[in-house]
């Protein structure tokens, strides 16, 4: 998934992207090291019940969407398609023992957390800047932030109960979808002609409610993100190419085009025309014929000739 805050191209992006996909590597295998330990966990509290008695009564995919009557401790409101898909994977995949159903949540975890630091540069300002001109850039900030803010996000321990109780997976799997929806929905208000963006971000956040019904919350987030402008392009400054063009557009439009070039201050003489090589060329005045019929000299001939004889 392109990341939002990478926008320039050539040398100076693609090292952005480098270093976009560095903090992700980082903050997710900071989180991966925090809660590796709850993967050789046992089951405890709900587990034995969601995958002893539960999980027995789904056979088929129209099951997961369509829950069957009659099973045991699951409540008639209780709608959460995602969590029995991803619990059916674990078993398909890995197995029954615990770690194969502790393993997969901890990777998400690690995964939101990488996707937690990309959202800080989405948010905070441009990562090609700051590949370009260091961490003393403008855009340096938003990698000490976007760093910081990941990793505050993967070592914090307000998540302990979502990340090793196995029953307690619907959080970390809203999560899952509601970030790359949000990183979606803010690539799409850069360039609202890509609908593909809007359309990834409505389907992401559609499998985040059916992960956790709580998750319809991130429609105000949208909300606030319109009404706050977050995300929106902003009117950047010209760069020195840019200006350097339009001053010497500048330059060409006020000498029109001559030698002289630059702004001329020239006073006008009796005919009302700016003297100079900026002024126009008068036409001679026309010849009258004589008596005799022959054309006459202008006046300025004629006593340029006087003048002569004398």
């Amino acid at each position: 998934m392109p990341e939002a805050g990478v926008t320039d191209g050539g040398r100076g992006g693609w090292y952005g992207r480098m270093m976009a996909a560095g903090i992700f590597l980082v903050v997710a295998l900071t989180a991966f090291i925090v809660y590796q330990g709850s993967i050789h966990n046992e089951f405890v509290w709900d587990d034995p019940i969601v995958l002893g008695q539960q999980l027995q009564a789904f056979h088929s995919v129209s099951d997961i969407f369509f829950p069957p009557p009659r099973i045991p401790q699951f409540g008639g409101l209780y709608y959460r398609p995602m969590i029995l898909v991803s619990y059916m994977t674990d078993r398909a995949v890995l197995g029954d023992a615990p770690w194969a159903f502790h393993l997969p949540v901890v990777l998400m975890h690690a995964v939101n957390s990488g996707l937690v630091s990309l959202l800080g540069l989405a948010l905070f300002g441009s990562i090609a800047s700051a590949g370009r001109k260091g961490l003393d850039a403008p855009g340096g900030g938003a990698l000490l932030a976007a760093l910081g803010g990941g990793l505050l996000f993967a070592t914090h321990p307000i998540h302990t109960e979502s990340v090793c109780w196995m029953a307690g997976r619907s959080d970390t799997l809203a999560a899952l979808f509601l970030l790359p929806s949000l990183l979606c929905y803010l690539r799409w208000k850069r360039d609202r002609s890509g609908w593909l963006w809007l359309a990834l971000s409505a389907a992401l956040f559609l499998f985040a409610c059916f992960s956790k019904e709580t998750a319809a919350g991130f429609l105000l987030i949208v909300f606030a993100a319109d009404l706050l402008r977050i995300g929106d392009p902003a009117k950047t400054a010209p760069s020195d190419r840019e200006r350097a063009r339009v001053a010497a557009a500048e330059a060409v439009a006020a000498g029109g085009g001559g030698r002289g070039g630059g702004k001329r201050k020239a006073g006008k003489d009796a005919r009302g025309e700016v003297p100079g090589p900026l002024a126009r060329p008068h036409p001679p005045p026309p010849r009258s014929p004589g008596r005799d019929g022959r054309l006459s000299a202008p006046p300025s001939s004629r006593t340029s000739s006087c003048a002569s004889r004398r």
